[in-house]
């Protein structure tokens, strides 16, 4: 089961795909303007208060494509967004949950021994869940 980001609070920008999207009324104002057929599809808007869904914490959510429109979405389901009024509305105003890829900067010389000691270095990746990462199983296939 995915985790919960915990930045996730309320007055935070959220995206919610379509397939957590239950209540018929909001549906029926998105196919005005969507096609809800399509894969991938998924709608920004605020958390507007904290609220119990089927057992589970979750939201209360305003899509701004349907923003007379408030539903109930577990927490889970709901994704945090980055942005600045987000950034400036968190105490730390640092994002610690994205995940960055450190590189070796290599540099052209003559000197054999700074391209050895460039070789050991790895990269180093945060792996933790934050958006673009998903949570999953991994199959790796070898050739014998």
């Amino acid at each position: 089961m995915p985790r919960i980001n915990p930045k996730l609070d309320v007055n935070v920008h959220v995206s919610v795909s379509l397939r957590f999207i239950k209540d018929k009324d909001v549906r029926e104002t998105l196919q005005q303007k969507y096609d809800l057929t399509a894969v991938g599809l998924s709608f920004e808007g605020i958390a507007v208060s904290r609220v119990e869904v089927n057992g589970n914490a979750g939201y209360e959510v305003k899509l701004d494509e349907a923003p007379s429109f408030i539903m109930p979405i577990a927490a889970i389901c709901i994704r945090y967004l980055e942005s600045q009024n987000n950034l400036s509305s968190n105490n730390e105003g640092v994002s610690n949950n994205v995940p960055v890829a450190l590189e070796v900067v290599r540099e052209e010389s003559d000197d054999s021994d700074e391209s050895e000691k460039y070789e050991n270095v790895e990269e180093e990746l945060d792996l933790i869940l934050s958006d673009g990462w998903a949570a999953g199983e991994v199959y790796i296939l070898s050739s014998c």
